[in-house]
């Protein structure tokens, strides 16, 4: 991570309901974010959260719906330095196939069975990359 938490929190510490930008080196997810937020910038609207502990929730247009979703950002830290980031995105019902939402990232898997995904985290920590999703 690259970002100090006190330069993060100064980005958070916005009035409440107003947006908050965070650009993908803040996010410090590389390449993995990018077909979630194309533009490279996640903008959350009608946030809220807590510049102290680093965390904030909102609405985002991402590319896996049509319509602003939930989002819930947490941010891990050292008390100096940004350590790990955690995306909540929830999906709007009925929620997508996990087989889509592979390809979305780039991974190619047969047709999958089980109920639809209705959230993803993308996770970046000191132990590497994660994208979970949850029926």
């Amino acid at each position: 991570m690259t970002i100090h938490v006190d330069e993060l929190r100064k980005l958070l510490d916005t009035g409440e309901g107003q947006e908050v930008e965070l650009p993908g080196e803040v996010l410090a997810l590389g390449d993995m974010f990018r077909p979630v937020l194309p533009d490279g910038v996640l903008r959350l609207a009608g946030s809220d959260g807590d510049p102290a502990v680093l965390r904030v929730v909102g609405t985002a247009g991402t590319s896996l719906a049509d319509a602003a979703v939930p989002v819930r950002v947490t941010f891990k830290h050292d008390d100096t330095a940004v350590t790990g980031v955690a995306l909540d995105f929830e999906l709007p019902s009925p929620g997508a196939r996990a087989d889509e939402l592979a390809r979305i990232f780039g991974i190619d898997v047969p047709v999958l069975p089980g109920p639809d995904v209705d959230r993803i985290t993308l996770v970046q920590d000191e132990s590497g990359a994660r994208l979970t999703a949850v029926a």
